[in-house]
């Protein structure tokens, strides 16, 4: 791509596009070109969906998708682009690429758009050093045992943090004003990899008859629907799967019962935000996320565990004047510190800083792991794990490939749920992308056996 006179060109890789950060990156590219001082482009290794693609139409945002196929055109207009921004989870053709000797000079910004604590999903050191700035989309990621591991002069040149946020949607209330009843519902990921493990049970307990709980988004949510189903609950829950309508459903709650696991890869929870924004008061386990973006007892309610997240649901049914307080509180906080003039006017920031480096060469180093091919499919899952992280560890028991007289671990009592997932950086998204790599296949078929074995004892 030419570079537009008196404008910095700004090229942005990703995976794919899609779900939250499809939201994000829409939002940002949409207030950075209305300011002027720099032009975008996308690069997608997957598809880019059509919400993306009508969003570039209208902004005049140059696009390129299944970039993957198309390795020599990619390069082409990375080495043309004045800035590189990353938009970075664990994904395999990412990381594929990200590890090719072939790659253009260039000048890099990385972003997070996972917490980077928890396997599949965690910082390895790869992926840390290869960007001119590595950027934590929560500032729950210092916390990472990685991080504390690197030197102050690293944190200091490298690192830096922009909240993820995509502003508040236009058609939010200037005042909180709700129905009469008590409503509570759940908007966003559908997938035990994400949610908490007593999801159902947190309800269902609590026994709260006023309305069933509204339950939105995919993609685990007919799953859920037969679970409920199968305990005799379909009266107490509304499953609705993706909605588009995301706006009048938290118009008319009163409470977002928000509950997600302890592993969760999450960073901004724009949902939270959005949820705020129309006086839906949250209430979420005392994760570090969600502890970022909620201030207790003021905005919304942390709790630790079912039975304070049980009596959260009942404070909040019984005491309105309390919940209206926290509503209007919410709703006058995400309007301060969450619009998208901050976040853009953030990155423009660095993307100032950036510009002044010299453009140079970037490799992601792959640590080798036993004696698997360096770069293969498995050694790039298993250094995204972690060379020698004890989940890598529990893989490779799993192959028997541990030396006689090491400590062996069995993959079920490491490995988190989204390390079984069909996508989400399992060895089964390694293997559906990077596919005919034998060890990955015994990987895969042990992780299908540990399963088997699971349904056999239930």
């Amino acid at each position: 791509m030419m570079k537009t006179e008196s404008k910095t060109n700004v090229t942005h890789l990703l995976p794919h596009t899609g779900g939250g950060v499809s939201t994000v990156l829409n939002a940002l590219l949409g207030r950075s070109s209305q300011e002027g001082a720099y032009c975008h482009r996308i690069i997608a290794l997957e598809k880019i969906n059509e919400r993306s693609k009508e969003w570039c139409k209208k902004l005049n945002i140059e696009w390129m998708e299944n970039g993957w196929n198309k390795q020599a055109g990619v390069f082409q207009v990375l080495a043309d682009a004045d800035i590189v921004h990353i938009h970075w989870w664990n994904h395999p053709q990412l990381h594929a690429l990200l590890s090719k000797p072939g790659l253009p000079d260039m000048r890099t910004v990385l972003w997070s758009h996972v917490n980077g604590m928890h396997v599949p999903q965690s910082f390895f050191q790869g992926i840390l050093d290869f960007p001119d700035k590595f950027v934590f989309a929560t500032p729950f990621s210092r916390e990472s045992d990685l991080i504390k591991r690197q030197s102050e002069g690293f944190l200091c040149q490298k690192l830096e943090v922009i909240q993820s946020s995509a502003g508040i949607p236009p058609e939010a209330p200037m005042k909180i004003v709700k129905p009469d009843g008590f409503r509570v519902g759940y908007v966003g990921t559908v997938d035990y990899s994400k949610m908490h493990p007593d999801f159902i049970s947190l309800w269902a307990d609590a026994n709260i008859c006023d309305a069933p709980y509204i339950v939105c988004g995919g993609p685990s949510h007919k799953q859920l629907e037969q679970e409920i189903d199968q305990r005799g609950l379909s009266s107490r829950f509304d499953i609705r799967g993706q909605v588009e309508n995301v706006s009048e459903i938290l118009t008319n709650l009163h409470v977002f019962a928000y509950p997600l696991n302890n592993q969760h890869y999450g960073t901004g929870e724009q949902v939270l935000i959005e949820a705020m924004a129309f006086g839906a008061v949250p209430i979420v386990m005392n994760n570090g996320c969600e502890k970022h973006l909620i201030q207790n007892n003021k905005t919304g309610m942390i709790v630790s565990g079912k039975d304070e997240f049980i009596q959260a649901l009942y404070f909040l049914r019984d005491n309105p004047e309390a919940r209206t307080a926290m509503a209007c509180n919410g709703h006058a906080y995400v309007q301060r510190e969450f619009g998208i003039e901050r976040t853009v006017s953030e990155w423009h920031r660095l993307y100032e800083k950036v510009i002044k480096l010299p453009k140079r060469g970037h490799c992601m180093k792959v640590e080798a792991v036993g004696r698997l091919p360096l770069c293969s499919p498995v050694s790039l899952l298993l250094n995204s794990y972690g060379a020698d992280s004890p989940e890598t560890r529990a893989i490779l028991s799993s192959l028997n490939y541990l030396a006689e007289g090491e400590e062996k671990s069995a993959i079920g009592d490491v490995l988190p749920a989204a390390c079984f997932a069909e996508t989400r950086g399992s060895p089964f998204h390694y293997r559906s992308l990077l596919p005919d790599d034998p060890v990955l296949n015994g990987i895969c078929d042990a992780f299908s056996q540990f399963f088997r074995l699971a349904l056999l004892r239930e």
